[in-house]
């Protein structure tokens, strides 16, 4: 692996079953450490029993209703309100829950670096997504099946799309930038994806509001 120059963020995953906890990335690039989101404390109520998560950096809820935390030490825990498991450990970010039992985390050993990870979350049995060189993470799912994630194969992060089993992927943007000479079409990674609608994910990029169309690759500032 090599170190990734760009955030690998979380992609906002909507968590309307009862999970109390906020969800952060990972600290963005620029910013001071004082100007960075806390973690917060979080709490798994299923209305019968409470279990005290601690402090988590991320979750996200699985079809179930069972939930997945990202812990302060940055643990993937499965939880059921009742018992918790370790899935996976060194994790970053905000996991994507898939449509068959498994979970896609970035794991991250080393500061700088990142990795795309999938997690099957009944049998505790993890694997890299991918085997590329370099870094990659913030996997988003789409409506069709498919997931959304940065990479920076090329020394520039950039976002790939690529069918669930990693086959059939695609570079989406940045085709022409190289380190140190970005360009004037570089498109920027997401701090934040805000929605999806139809083909098209609405991200926040920081100091704008992005659109990336993931079948056509047109791209474009949001006003």
């Amino acid at each position: 692996m090599i170190r990734i120059s760009v955030l690998l963020l979380a992609a906002a995953l909507g968590c309307s079953q009862p999970v109390d906890a906020v969800q952060l990335g990972a600290p963005l690039p620029g910013r001071p450490e004082t100007d960075q989101p806390r973690v917060q404390p979080a709490h798994f109520d299923d209305g019968v029993a409470r279990l005290d998560l601690g402090h988590v950096r991320a979750s996200a809820v699985l079809p179930d209703g069972r939930a997945v935390v990202v812990d302060e030490p940055g643990r993937l825990v499965l939880t059921d309100g009742v018992q918790r498991r370790v899935l996976l450990d060194a994790v970053v970010g905000v996991p994507a829950v898939l449509g068959d039992g498994k979970v896609l985390a970035t794991r991250s050993e080393e500061p700088g670096q990142a990795d795309l990870w999938i997690v099957e979350v009944d049998d505790a049995k993890a694997r890299p997504w991918l085997t590329w060189p370099g870094a990659e993470g913030q996997p988003t799912v789409l409506p069709d099946g498919r997931v959304l994630f940065v990479a920076d194969r090329g020394g520039v992060a950039s976002l790939y799309v690529a069918n669930l089993d990693g086959s059939g992927w695609r570079q989406l943007t940045n085709h022409h930038a190289r380190p140190g000479a970005l360009g004037d079409r570089f498109v920027p990674p997401p701090v934040r994806v805000l929605r999806q609608e139809g083909s098209r994910v609405i991200y926040d990029a920081g100091d704008a509001t992005w659109f990336i169309d993931v079948d056509s690759g047109a791209t474009g500032v949001l006003p």
